[in-house]
């Protein structure tokens, strides 16, 4: 037998005892008829390992290892352990040599007190577990893949620390096989890859490799999801058992395969350097999207975050926790009085083409652990707004959801959250933001991964999510929209649920821009003792129908005497209509009507003709472009005084504003107040007068 290494950087091990007797008390659920149904018991006993892709792949199934804590060999005093204060007044143990298990006796002077285990250095490494202590002597212990200190909080010291090593203890004798758990292969397909062909499941009464991935998620599949209700009248998405045979089927389809030929073809230490390139569909029509990855890479990710996908894929088993046998679990029924060791054989060594080489991870008397906490300094956020994908839709807000990275006990502590949302204004119904599982028959959910990039951790320290889904409704403004997030841990073990809103609203209706504008006087000046003349008012107008299509379009304005060029209107209201005379009143607002439709129509009096957008090509037809369009109105019998009869300095002014309506939205909104151009008025009816182009910001008249 190959002598076994264990290197808790790259191959680890991590179990709990789950009472889902007690879940199920949290959640008013019943685990009894559960645990019945799939002939196990109500309180379990997980494991689940990973391994660092740059290690590989074995050369054949995990195999895992058994036996009973209080026959192993016993403990020994943890040498060279130095105390020391801490900078934050605690006070720490540490040693020299990682250990699988730790114990002691902690006399508490206080009234109580913390001790906390380390991986590494105080504080600032993995959190292996703590425990709480009240006052007086009491024995405590602690198992995880390494274990280098342990910070006291709180009036207490700590004596007769003992411990295990791991390189001595994966050595053992007393090590029973229990198990072979791999991957859900087709004998057949990988016959002669090594040893991957072989049976698996209980070393008893071993059977096929899907079987015995179906038997392992019988026995370790979670008995409950998350939280019913997000909050008090609001439900969550329904939590459904997955189906094992998808989640079989699934990775066959779209995993096995190229696992195969990494491991038939590539030495361990160089898979995580092997990838694949596929084409990827795309939403919306048959365009496909190149991609490449790495096999490993991808298996880890699947492994760490969906603890259905290790219990399939072998990185997973689970047994019903044992009666209880020793003094130390008597005292807490959630111990198990077993240890429990996983090793990955490698047949030709790392490179290929060595010694066989066998990786151990051991984990002594696993416990239940700390349940998954809520998402902390939960926060959701408006990026932005996405325009509709056709004319008339609905805007999409852009949301991003973020909360807090947990400090990890392990490298893959969280491993997913489940995502919801559901409208407070208007009220609408909740919306799952998971995907279906591939090939699942009763469309039960898959969880996101919880995982995030090393920068994305380093300058934020926090986990993300993001939604470019909710249609913003235009009846409410704003809107109000609630984010549900719940945690999962490896071990399926769901947090509460944590909420927190956005408050998206359409944006203000585009403008309607006034691209240019000109007053010609039409026919001869008038005979005194006549005093009106006749004019045509000519505009040019633009709308962008991208989002949305108008319904109409108004211009309003005033003619007023000016006493020099530039001179702006002293009345900047608003007027109520188009001033047609002058003197006279203040008329009726002018309107080209769209009603969705492409073409416009105009009162008597006026045409409306469409014009290229840089305005030298007048088209008899409406321009048909998903963007600005622009028109070009003439308004015929402008009456006005002739120079010598209005202002002593001849000159007449026209403010005017715009207001647009869109098809989609009946809100509206006047432009600003207007530019004033000033003109002397023609003193010959030869000669015709025409302002040079108002460029101005257009009418806003509602949400589009």
């Amino acid at each position: 037998m190959a002598t076994r290494i264990l290197d808790p950087d790259r191959f680890i091990l991590a179990g709990t005892v789950i009472d889902w007797t007690a879940v199920g008390q949290l959640r008013n659920k019943a685990a009894a008829p559960i645990a019945e149904k799939r002939k196990v018991g109500p309180r379990v006993v997980q494991l689940r390992w990973m391994l660092d892709p740059h290690l590989g792949l074995p050369t054949q199934a995990f195999q895992v290892w058994q036996r009973g804590h209080a026959t192993a060999p016993a403990p020994t005093p943890v040498s060279n352990v130095l105390a020391y204060q801490s900078f934050f007044g605690s006070l720490v143990y540490g040693w020299d040599a990682p250990l699988v298990f730790v114990s002691g006796t902690a006399n508490v002077t206080g009234t109580a007190a913390v001790i906390a285990a380390y991986a590494g250095a105080p504080l600032f490494s993995a959190l292996v577990g703590f425990v709480s202590l009240s006052a007086g002597p009491t024995n405590f212990s602690f198992s995880g893949p390494a274990i280098l200190s342990l910070v006291v909080m709180g009036q207490a010291t700590v004596a007769n620390l003992l411990g295990i090593d791991g390189n001595n203890a994966a050595n053992d004798p007393a090590w029973q096989p229990l198990e072979i758990v791999g991957l859900p292969v087709d004998p057949a397909q990988w016959n002669g890859v090594f040893g991957w062909a072989g049976k698996q499941g209980p070393n008893s009464s071993p059977m096929a490799p899907v079987a015995a991935a179906l038997d392992r998620y019988r026995r370790g599949a979670p008995f409950f999801g998350w939280d019913d209700l997000i909050e008090a009248g609001r439900p969550a998405p329904t939590w459904l058992d997955a189906d094992p045979n998808a989640i079989v089927n699934s990775a066959q389809l779209d995993m096995l395969d190229d696992l195969r030929t990494m491991i038939a073809t590539v030495a361990p230490d160089n898979q995580a350097e092997f990838t694949v390139d596929r084409a990827l569909a795309l939403q919306g029509g048959g365009r496909t999207a190149a991609t490449n990855f790495a096999p490993i890479s991808t298996l880890m990710l699947g492994i760490v975050s969906d603890p259905l996908a290790s219990l399939i894929l072998g990185f997973g088993t689970a047994y019903t926790h044992a009666a209880v046998i020793t003094p130390a679990a008597a005292i807490d029924p959630n111990v198990s009085p077993f240890d429990f060791m996983v090793t990955a054989h490698y047949e030709k060594g790392l490179t290929g083409n060595s010694a066989a080489v066998e990786y151990a991870a051991i984990i002594c008397t696993p416990r239940a652990g700390f349940p998954p906490l809520p998402p902390a300094n939960l926060a959701a956020t408006l990026d932005g707004l996405a325009a509709p994908d056709v004319v008339d839709a609905r805007w999409r807000a852009l949301a991003r959801i973020a909360w807090d990275l947990l400090p990890q006990s392990t490298p893959f502590r969280i491993a997913s959250y489940a995502d919801a949302r559901y409208g407070i204004a208007p009220n609408t119904g909740t919306v799952p933001l998971m995907s279906r599982r591939k090939l699942d028959p009763f469309g039960a959910l898959q969880p996101i991964s919880a995982t995030t990039s090393a920068v994305v951790t380093a300058s934020t320290g926090q986990v993300q999510a993001s939604d470019e889904t909710y249609a913003v409704d235009p009846v409410s403004a704003p809107n109000t929209v609630r984010y549900g997030i719940a945690q999962q841990d490896i071990f399926g073990v769901w947090s509460r649920w944590m909420t927190a809103d956005v408050a998206p609203a359409e944006p203000p209706v585009q403008d309607a821009k006034l691209l240019a504008a000109r007053l010609d006087i039409v026919g001869p000046l008038p005979v005194p003792p006549a005093s009106l003349c006749t004019a045509t008012l000519t505009a040019d107008i633009s709308w962008d129908w991208t989002a949305r299509r108008p319904n109409l379009l108004r211009l309003v304005g005033r003619l007023y005497p000016v006493a020099k060029p530039g001179v702006p209107l002293s009345d900047l209201s608003v007027p109520s209509g188009l001033a047609t005379a002058f003197p006279g009143g203040a008329g009726t607002p002018f309107a080209i009507t769209f009603a969705g439709a492409d073409s416009g129509t105009v009162p008597g009096g006026a045409t409306v003709v469409y014009v290229s957008s840089d305005g030298t090509q007048v088209q008899n037809a409406p321009v048909i472009v998903a963007g600005p369009r622009r028109y070009r109105i003439a308004i015929t019998s402008i009456s006005r005084r002739p120079a010598m009869s209005a202002s002593p300095s001849g000159r007449k002014g026209r403010s005017s504003w715009r207001r647009s309506a869109p098809e989609a939205s009946r809100r509206r909104r006047w432009s600003p107040a207007p530019p004033t151009r000033a003109r002397r008025s023609p003193r010959s009816s030869t000669r015709t007068s025409s302002s040079p182009a108002l460029p101005t910001r257009a009418a806003s008249t509602g949400r589009g």
